[in-house]
């Protein structure tokens, strides 16, 4: 199977150190042709929760380099140079599920030097997404428990996991914003 990436590959990715020192920007193409680098990348991204506090999850396309085929709780990317992580999330959420996000209905839940994770609140139906660029095949909302049920049953199916930290955050979030 061909991979395919909507990014252009020539384009400038903002790279961290370990220590999150903002460091040399290397291309895509750069990054796929070195599998042994680990960089840190700059990343903008977004959780879509519904009033249900159900997270809108993802499949991936069967075409993409990265984790070709697996489901994600978060739409996103990485940060080219001259962006923010916020402009990045925003531009990502549009082009991968065809939201256009209002800025001031971003909930900022995680911020670090190089990364930036929002909340968006969304209750529009999965049928009114629109996956314009190709990397997006499927969508449907779980709830947390829903999520972790299907992450123990099938953990191969799976990639950019809610890490701990992450999940408290969302599950207080949710517990403010949803429900009745």
């Amino acid at each position: 199977m061909k991979f395919v990436n909507p990014e252009p590959p020539d384009e400038l990715l903002r790279q961290f150190d370990k220590n999150e020192n903002e460091i040399e920007p290397r291309t895509r193409q750069w990054i796929w042709d070195h599998p042994e680098y680990e960089p840190y990348h700059a990343v903008g991204e977004i959780w879509l929760i519904n009033r249900l506090g159900q997270i809108c999850v993802s499949k991936r396309s069967e075409s993409l380099r990265g984790n070709p085929g697996k489901w994600q709780t978060k739409f996103g990317g990485k940060v080219p140079v001259g962006s923010t992580p916020h402009e990045t999330a925003m531009r990502e959420l549009e082009e991968e599920a065809g939201i256009v996000p209002v800025s001031d209905r971003m909930f900022l839940v995680e911020k670090t030097k190089r990364a930036e994770r929002y909340i968006y609140p969304f209750d529009g139906l999965t049928e009114e997404l629109r996956f314009n660029d190709g990397e997006i095949v499927a969508v449907r909302w779980l709830t947390i428990d829903e999520y972790h049920e299907e992450l123990k049953s099938s953990p191969d199916v799976w990639c950019n996991l809610i890490k701990f930290n992450q999940e408290k955050i969302i599950l207080e979030w949710i517990s403010e914003h949803c429900g009745d």
